[in-house]
């Protein structure tokens, strides 16, 4: 199972929200899009590089930072889900293998 498939499934079960959150117990909060990242395998997004990545990615193809396009006006969690779907695809060598 990949992180960004470990992300959709927190962003389901505990909700999807712009914005800060409560960093302190933010694993049972709604998330945002690169916070459901972190829940989902912190230590990876630490060593990785991953969350640079994403954030290039994001930066060239949408001219935005995660956070910036996580708390667009009207951004749903549908196109959340549907953009880590999008990064797991087209960034599936840097995808994490939580077996």
């Amino acid at each position: 199972m990949s992180i960004y498939t470990d992300a959709i499934r927190i962003i389901e079960k505990n909700g999807w929200r712009q914005g800060f959150g409560n960093l302190e117990n933010f694993k049972d909060e709604p998330v945002c899009l690169m916070d459901s990242l972190w829940v989902a395998d912190e230590k990876f997004m630490k060593t990785s590089g991953l969350h640079d990545t994403i954030n290039s990615y994001l930066s060239t193809h949408y001219g935005m930072l995660g956070v910036e396009w996580n708390d667009v006006p009207d951004r749903t969690k549908e196109e959340v889900i549907a953009l880590l779907k999008e990064l797991e695809h087209e960034l599936e060598g840097n995808s994490n293998s939580l077996d």
